[in-house]
């Protein structure tokens, strides 16, 4: 978090090392911020580079990460989990609509604003498309790109098996679920009672496949 004094607002500044990163996903998550204008998506200030590191420059929302919130409240009743997840479902519209998959929504990849409104941040893992023509639809090929957290993948992006915008729904429903149940003893769905969330995987649960 950046104070940006040319704009006189808090920003965020994301750092990449120009000899470590992927320079494709860099790539792509710039484009998927220069393509949606949403107030519930952060929004692209500027990119910068110098010798040694790429800079992404994105707006800011200070009312802290969704997870710190469920956590502090136990997990929230039905009225305020559903009026986060119905801002998150709206931004995720806006993105499919302009070609853009998120692919690693959950609650630390949503910030709340100071209007305490869910603002959907961090493309990192994010995957453009024409949106004339989604991925896995009317025989469009499905994305292979394997990405995301654990514990929000759809299962389709757990075996590989090609995806579409479907796994940004699939994990704004563990989202949700997170939401409800959640609170300090972080409850997710799908886990076995004695396998830890990084050793879970959808070929072991015999998940369905998300729908899209």
């Amino acid at each position: 978090l950046c104070y940006d004094e040319y704009n006189e607002e808090a920003v965020v500044v994301k750092s990449y090392s120009r000899d470590r990163c992927y320079p494709a996903a860099v790539v792509a998550e710039r484009d998927a911020l220069r393509q949606v204008n949403h107030p519930l998506i952060a929004s692209l200030v500027r990119t910068a580079k110098d010798d040694a590191r790429i800079y992404i420059v994105t707006s800011a929302a200070l009312g802290g990460p969704l997870y710190k919130h469920i956590r502090a409240a136990n997990g929230f009743q039905p009225e305020r989990a559903l009026y986060y997840a119905a801002q998150t479902a709206d931004a995720l519209a806006h993105c499919h609509e302009w070609g853009v998959l998120h692919r690693d929504v959950k609650a630390s990849n949503v910030v709340l604003d100071g209007d305490g409104r869910a603002v959907l941040v961090d493309f990192g893992a994010t995957g453009v498309f024409d949106r004339d023509r989604p991925p896995g639809v009317d025989g469009e090929p499905k994305r292979e790109t394997y990405c995301g957290t654990p514990h929000a993948m759809a299962p389709e992006m757990v075996m590989r098996s090609g995806h579409g915008c479907g796994v940004d729904w699939w994990s704004l429903g563990v989202l949700l679920f997170e939401a409800l149940t959640c609170g300090a003893a972080r409850r997710l769905p799908f886990w076995p009672n004695s396998a830890p969330p990084s050793r879970c995987h959808g070929t072991a649960l015999q998940l369905p496949t998300a729908a899209g």
